[in-house]
Order: structure tokens, then sequence, then C-alpha cells
């Protein structure tokens, strides 16, 4: 059977990780609640998340169930929306405990699997396909054969999908999959581009041009790449909500965090001081893939932002020692990997002005007793302060 590849159409900003964990806290607030009460569990989605969860005349769970459960944050149980372990471990007190992106990554993937629960085409006797693991196990392959690798998502019907590729394979499999011809009918196109626009959030991945990468700089943690595409076998119910409920089920599994911040410097340990979600944005800054497209797309000389200084021209001996910094520090890198054109989010700084920001930031948030920014607009303030401090030292 040529099960259907597919993730929430249209939702992806629902799937954007800084508003699944909001759904989570607006969601643990509802646990329990029955169903009767629409009014109050659409009113307090959005006001925890700022979404709207249109359209108004549709109940938020006939039309939002799939986003829930594909994100593996809560179920129907006898008329009552009940939340996940999943759910919990999102918005933990201790920051130290709880998920940040590549943990929840890492727990989702390899127990996301087709038939899945959330569809209506769910038959627990089908063969299970785990679409992520196998996706991750074609990029793994071909970047230990040419020493990088990307895929789109015409090669995922072409190879995977045409081949009924189940993520069980191992990797050398996944080097000798002939072309098929095997292409998107209808929406599916769509559904697994969001599909792998979602799986992009993981650090170990990039989503630029339509194409997902591989982008790691230490071959070191392939082996934990590994083991997070290696496909994680549940106890489904013949009931796609006790199904849900099982998937989701927190014991004493293992997290295979793809982790570590490379050419750490004093400034990047006093900035994250022990924040992951801080962690995360310094591997984003320092992802190749995506700084090699941003210095495609600048015009030159591409000036610090902050301190107006063409590196090239004072450092002739150099090439682009120019470096990329995301305004937004958060830890969902969906943010700037949606769209082609989406870098609206980054601005170029020389080495000093990068590091100087980086101070600044992390002595705002401690002043402000808080882990990290609220929104867009908090961090743009922030940076511009910073700005401001320099120009008028």
């Amino acid at each position: 059977m040529d099960l259907k590849w597919r993730w929430d159409q249209g939702r992806l900003d629902y799937s954007r990780f800084t508003n699944i964990r909001n759904i989570a806290y607006a969601l643990a607030e509802l646990d329990n609640m029955s169903f009767d009460a629409e009014n109050h569990i659409r009113a307090t989605l959005m006001a925890y998340t700022g979404l709207p969860f249109k359209p108004a005349h549709y109940k938020v769970w006939r039309n939002y169930s799939r986003t829930f459960s594909c994100c593996f944050l809560a179920a129907r149980v006898d008329n009552r929306l009940i939340t996940t372990d999943v759910c919990r471990k999102l918005i933990e007190s201790d920051p130290e405990s709880r998920w940040e992106v590549d943990e929840y990554l890492s727990f989702l993937i390899p127990r996301f699997s087709y038939p899945f629960p959330a569809f209506s085409d769910f038959h627990i006797s089908d063969n299970r396909i785990y679409p992520m693991c196998a996706i991750i196990k074609l990029l793994l392959a071909r970047y230990k054969q040419l020493g990088d690798a990307s895929i789109t998502y015409e090669d995922v019907f072409s190879l995977l999908i045409g081949n009924r590729v189940t993520g069980y394979e191992n990797e050398e499999f996944y080097l000798t999959l002939p072309v098929s011809n095997r292409k998107p009918i209808g929406d599916e196109g769509r559904q697994v581009r969001e599909l792998m626009i979602f799986l992009s959030q993981a650090s170990f991945l990039t989503w630029i041009n339509s194409t997902l990468h591989i982008d790691i700089e230490d071959a070191g943690v392939l082996s934990t790449i590994l083991k997070v595409a290696t496909p994680v076998e549940m106890g489904l119910q013949t009931n796609a909500d006790a199904s849900v409920i099982a998937l989701t089920t927190v014991d004493q599994h293992d997290i295979h965090v793809v982790g570590g911040v490379s050419r750490e410097t004093h400034a990047d340990l006093m900035f994250t001081e022990g924040k992951r979600v801080r962690t995360t944005h310094l591997r984003l800054e320092r992802s190749a893939k995506l700084r090699n497209h941003f210095l495609q797309k600048e015009p030159r000389p591409i000036l610090c932002d902050m301190c107006k200084v063409d590196n090239d021209k004072r450092y002739p001996w150099t090439k682009d020692l120019i470096e990329i910094h995301h305004l937004l520090p958060l830890a969902s890198s969906l943010e700037i990997k949606r769209l082609k054109t989406s870098l609206n989010d980054i601005v170029a700084l020389c080495p000093s002005c990068h590091r100087g920001v980086h101070v600044y930031y992390r002595n705002w948030l401690k002043n402000q007793q808080v882990d990290d920014f609220t929104n867009r607009a908090e961090a743009y303030n922030v940076y511009n302060e910073a700005k401001q401090q320099l120009w008028l030292g």
C-alpha cells in the first residue's frame, strides 16, 4: 500500500516551535476541560499564542486537532481535552528540564509514523513508515559519500515515496535508490514540503531555497543524528486518540540531542550562561549554509550594521570576515527558513560588534530577570538600543 506522506497542510505557522510552546501553555491551562466549553478553548489559545485559529464558525478541535496531534501536544479522551507528556515537557518551570527544539524533535522524529492517528485513514494493521527518519537517512548517506547533502521535496517523491522506503533501512540502502517517476498528486507536494520545513527546525538541518540541507560543522555528530533517525516503535491502540497518548508518553526514553556550540568565546559563554535556548541561537548563527545564502543575497560591500565598517576593506587580506546575527534569538529557526527570501531577521555584523551585542542581550535579559525575549518586536528594540549605545559612545 502506497501510504500518503502528509503533514497538517496550511498550518505551518502553528508548527513553528515558538508557537508550539505557546500552544502547549494554553493546552495545559485547558487540560481535562470538556469540549463543550468551545468559546473558552478558543479564547485561551488565542490569548496565549496571538494566532487566529480561523475560521471562527468552526470549532477549534474540528479544525486544529491534526495540528495538536501531529505536534504531540493533546488528544481527545471521553470528550475532554487531554494534554500529553510532551506538552508538559515543553512548559517545565525549570529551564534546564524544559525541552527546547532539539529535545522536542529528537523525541518526535523517530516516533512520527504513517499511518498516523491524526488522519482519517489511520489503520493500526497497516505497515509503518517513518518519513522523517527516511529523509534524514537519505541526507546522512549523501553527506558521508559527498561531504555535503541536500534534498528537495521532488527528491522525496522520486526516491523515497516512489521506492516505498520505510525509514528502517540502513544508510547504505539509500545510496542505491533508483529514480522513480513518482510525482506529487494534488496537494501532496505542499504536504511534504511543509513536513520538511517543520523538520528543518532541528539544529543540524537548514531549509533554504526550497531545499533541505544537512548543516553541521563537526562530523562527530553524525552518529547522534543516526540515533535520532532510528525508528522507535510505540504500542499503538485501535483508538486514534489513545494512540496519540501512547506515542507521546515520556518514560525513560533516550533523547539524542545533536548539540554543542563550536568556536565558543568568552562572550558566547557569558551570553548563553547555561541557557540552551540561546545556545541554539548561537548554533543557528554559525550555520554555514545560511551564511553563504545571506552573503550571496546581499549587495557588496557588506557593511557591519552597527559600526558601518567594511571589513574586506579594513582587512584586505581577508574575504567575508562579516558574521550573521539573528535579531530574534529564539529556539525555533523556522522564522528565517520558511520562505526562500525570508532573511529579514538577519543582519551583518563584524566579529567585535557581534560579540558585543550578545553581551548586551545577556545583560538586558539578566536585568529583566527573564530567559529570553518574548517576541520579535522586543528583540528588535533591544538590538536597536545596543546600536544606539555604540553610536552615542
